[in-house]
């Protein structure tokens, strides 16, 4: 067994940014799609003759994806601030927490690598 005493803050918050950067770029994009979708069949109610806006379907299509590609952007830059932040926490609330209890124990082994792979850890 070895025990994980310690996690570097740094490392914790370059992770979290990373990972929640990643998350968000990915269900984001998808839920971009969806309002998008969704943003076209609405306008396009818009431009079928009856309606005194007759014409501006167009524009509310145009306006509307421009704001959601901004809000993408703006929520890309959130979330990898904030992913850094929540892991630096998490990092610096683990360290207290294993200094009181001690740490996750891990029961690690070594495996044997094919000969041309990386380099055998040193101790």
């Amino acid at each position: 067994m070895v025990q994980l005493k310690r996690i570097g803050v740094g490392s914790a918050l370059k992770v979290g940014a990373i990972l929640y950067g990643l998350t968000f770029a990915i269900f984001g994009f998808i839920g971009l799609a969806f309002q998008g979708l969704f943003l076209g069949l609405l306008s396009s109610g818009f431009g079928n003759g009856t309606s005194t806006l007759r014409g501006s379907g167009a524009a509310l299509f145009g306006t509307g994806i421009v704001g959601l590609c901004i809000f993408y952007a703006v929520g890309l830059v959130f979330s990898v601030v904030a992913g850094g932040i929540f892991g630096a926490v998490y990092a610096i609330l683990y360290n207290l927490v294993a200094g009181w209890v001690g740490g996750l124990e891990l029961d690690l082994r070594r495996v044997q690598a094919p000969a041309d792979t990386l380099p055998p850890i040193q101790q």
